[in-house]
């Protein structure tokens, strides 16, 4: 069950990444989340991160946030 509500760690290496490759005053002082972080970057579709592709149940908030 959980792996068909999961994402893949793939999204936070992206997220990283973005956030690496920004210029400084853009992140400084923010908490951030891989999904926001993604968004601002114009990511829209986040299929592509689910662990179970072929699963159509709502992925859950991680509990790490």
């Amino acid at each position: 069950m959980a792996l068909r509500v999961s994402r893949t760690p793939q999204i936070m290496a992206d997220a990283a990444h973005a956030v690496l490759t920004r210029p400084v005053g853009r992140t400084t002082g923010r908490c951030l989340v891989d999904e926001t972080v993604l968004r601002e970057e114009g990511v829209t579709d986040f299929d592509v991160y689910r662990a179970d592709p072929v699963s159509d149940a709502a992925v859950r908030t991680d509990i790490f946030l």
